[in-house]
């Protein structure tokens, strides 16, 4: 069940980030603060627009992945992109 971040979130996520291999997709692995930042940044666009990226539990893979939890627009690197 999709639903909002928590405080708790963070430490899973923050591990998730700057591991090298869950990010080889990615430019780099985050630190602690980008991965903080990031989370902020979703909570400001999910009050905006009433959606956004959420956190799913899945114990299998730290406890922290995320999904898309709207297929409409969302905000990326500062601009609208229509899904």
């Amino acid at each position: 069940m999709p639903r909002r971040w928590r405080d708790a979130d963070g430490d899973a996520f923050a591990e998730l980030n700057a591991d090298r291999e869950a990010m080889e997709h990615f430019p780099e692995p985050l630190t602690r603060e980008e991965s903080e930042a990031f989370i902020d940044h979703i909570e400001v666009a999910f009050e905006e627009h009433g959606f956004g990226i959420c956190p799913a539990p899945f114990l299998a893979f730290r406890q922290a992945l995320t999904c898309l939890c709207h297929l409409g627009s969302f905000r990326m690197a500062g601009e609208v992109v229509k899904a």
